[in-house]
């Protein structure tokens, strides 16, 4: 049994920690997606119109 709950935890380890750190990445960009759509929306709409 401690085995497998070994080879679990092994398993489910690097999992999790992939998981939150894609979560975080993820989150933080639409953050800064955010913040910089708000501050470059002025910029990219301009060449269009020209």
């Amino acid at each position: 049994m401690t085995a497998l709950a070994i080879y679990l935890l092994m398993g489910i380890g690097p999992a999790v920690i992939i998981v939150v750190l894609a979560w975080i990445i993820a989150f933080e960009g639409t953050r800064h997606d955010r913040g910089l759509d708000r501050g470059d929306s002025d910029q990219p709409t301009v060449p269009p119109i020209r």
